[in-house]
């Protein structure tokens, strides 16, 4: 699924127990900011 933050910051990805689980972030200009792996962000 797709996640747009209050702050224009994007997480898309997979979601687990309704935090994220498996995907990327985004700042609001599409530069990825970072990956959440089993549910850790890297």
């Amino acid at each position: 699924g797709t996640h747009t933050y209050s702050n224009g910051e994007t997480y898309v990805g997979k979601w687990k127990g309704g935090s994220p689980w498996i995907g990327t972030k985004y700042n609001k200009n599409g530069k990825i900011l970072g990956k959440w792996v089993n549910g850790k962000f890297q």
